[in-house]
């Protein structure tokens, strides 16, 4: 099945060039950042630094805007944290399943974004108690 190409010229406009513009000079820098890293072997702290914290500053205004509120939790024993008792289990990265003495069976990533959601959801309540939160 052939599929058709069409080709089309876009025209943005000053607000939308400065927002390409910006979001570009955001992926040139990560991908900077990660050519070094591969070249030298080590990541250097300043411009590991750098691309990090513009990528966090752009995430909590695009938050802003969308009516969110980002939140940093601690990465720490995400995946090796059970999502149902909170019990911490060491694991080989190899070990793709959690599986937890209070019966939980469940994938090791699926089971690490759960601890994240939780971590969040519980820093939220603690930093703006007024905010009703809900997860479908």
């Amino acid at each position: 099945m052939a599929r058709k190409t069409l080709k089309f010229r876009l025209y943005p406009n000053r607000q939308q060039r400065e927002k390409l513009q910006a979001t570009l000079d955001l992926c040139r820098e990560l991908y900077n950042a990660g050519l070094q890293e591969r070249s030298s072997g080590l990541l250097s702290r300043a411009v590991h630094d750098v691309g990090w914290s513009s990528f966090i500053n752009k995430l909590s205004y695009k938050a802003e805007n969308a009516g969110r509120q980002l939140l940093k939790v601690d990465p720490n024993y995400t995946s090796q944290e059970c999502p149902n008792c909170h019990a911490i289990q060491k694991k080989q990265l190899s070990e793709r399943w959690h599986r937890c003495d209070c019966g939980l069976t469940i994938h090791r990533d699926h089971a690490a974004a759960l601890v994240i959601l939780g971590r969040g959801l519980r820093l939220q309540v603690e930093t703006k108690p007024e905010v009703r939160v809900s997860v479908a």
